[in-house]
């Protein structure tokens, strides 16, 4: 059910973000491949599905906490599945980055 809910996010979220492809289509994108077009697009609905499970904080639930972490890396380690899943989520990011965008190559 849970899954449901975050193809429903994401499908309301490319209802907003749609018109504002057709624009880019229109103005930047019609010279680019067609393999090009499509993978720009996996790559925005994925960065769409990446807000929706994640989350976009607000500015009211910011709070100051000062707060000094001795021992770095520490929760790393506590909560091992959080970290694999936190790297799993962003794999996708680092194939396409470079197939999208050339600067995105090299590690300089």
């Amino acid at each position: 059910m849970q899954l449901f809910s975050m193809a429903i996010d994401v499908i309301s979220s490319l209802v907003v973000v749609f018109p504002i492809l057709i624009i880019l289509y229109f103005t930047w994108l019609k010279s680019l491949s067609l393999k090009k077009k499509i993978l720009l697009f996996v790559f925005i609905c994925y960065i769409i599905a990446v807000f929706s499970v994640v989350g976009i904080p607000s500015i009211t639930g910011l709070t100051l906490d000062f707060y000094v972490n001795l021992v770095p890396f520490a929760d790393m380690i506590a909560g091992l599945t959080e970290t694999l899943l936190n790297v799993v989520l962003f794999i996708p990011m680092g194939f396409m980055l470079p197939l999208l965008w050339k600067c995105f190559c090299s590690l300089k």
